[in-house]
């Protein structure tokens, strides 16, 4: 009888149904073993090993769930990874036609002087004679502050500022704001504000 106390709820309510006792699910674990031990259906071996079969079958039921939920865990990490490693893959062709355009566009690019042209380009390899520079091309300088072609912009009229009076000599005057930051003083004689 001490292996009545040892079991669950649900392997003790499944014995009370397989002796053919009137049990329900929220009945606690001592009401079910009263029941089992009250019934005209009891024998002390029978229900010992039938609750070990229930609870042998209970065990092995939570492991197969532990073991087909780490299986399909495993999958799903399996199936991560495989879509990691597409995807860098596919990063790395991105990364390796990048550097094919970029190679391909430096070998059809041709360098050339900005500012000047050339003349008569030969290569300079086969010719003796240094190709001429044609600097009547160039674009005119101009001012980029106001446009004009006169001057450039160290001389531009509009950027010149006027120059501040470092020193004024003022009036005193009753109730002005900045009367609590002047002082009255004599410079050679002459009375000024500070």
């Amino acid at each position: 009888m001490a292996y009545l106390g040892k079991a669950k709820q649900k392997d003790l309510f499944l014995v009370a149904a397989e002796l053919g006792e009137t049990a329900s699910e929220d009945m606690k674990v001592i009401e079910l073993k009263q029941i089992i031990l009250g019934g005209k259906n009891y024998e002390d071996e029978f229900v010992k090993n039938l609750l070990e079969s229930i609870m042998s079958e209970r065990i092995e039921n939570e492991n197969l769930e532990i073991q087909t939920l780490a299986r399909e865990i495993q999958l799903e990490k399996e199936a991560r990874e495989r879509e990691f490693q597409i995807l860098q893959q596919n990063k790395e062709i991105e990364k390796q036609q990048l550097e094919l355009e970029c190679l391909r566009a430096k070998q059809n690019t041709v360098v050339t002087k900005s500012g000047t042209h050339l003349k008569n380009h030969n290569d300079a390899r086969n010719s003796g004679k240094a190709p001429e520079l044609n600097f009547d091309n160039r674009k005119r300088l101009q001012c980029y502050e106001c446009g004009s072609f006169n001057h450039l912009r160290p001389q531009c009229p509009s950027f010149k500022t006027q120059k501040a009076d470092l020193c004024r000599i003022g009036v005193k005057s009753e109730g002005s704001l900045l009367d609590p930051y002047t002082l009255e003083g004599r410079v050679t004689g002459v009375e000024c504000l500070f």
